[in-house]
């Protein structure tokens, strides 16, 4: 894989790579759309949640969470 070419999408799984210095991040989305067409309101109201792809994702977000509240 080169840096900056797009991947050709071969399954319904569109991964997401992020690096900043020696943090490596491998996440996946989902999309979920609520209500029914009747319901104007949650017709328009679409969650996005981000999954780890990887042990070492998952890992860095657990130590992140670990991490002191820093207000």
């Amino acid at each position: 894989m080169l840096p900056g070419v797009p991947l050709v999408a071969d399954s319904p799984v569109l991964p997401m790579h992020f690096q900043k210095g020696s943090t490596k991040l491998r996440l996946f989305t989902t999309i979920a759309t609520l209500g029914t067409p009747q319901d104007i309101t949650l017709q328009e109201l679409r969650i996005e949640s981000f999954f780890p792809m990887d042990d070492e994702t998952r890992d860095t977000f657990r130590n992140w969470a670990a991490l002191p509240n820093r207000e």
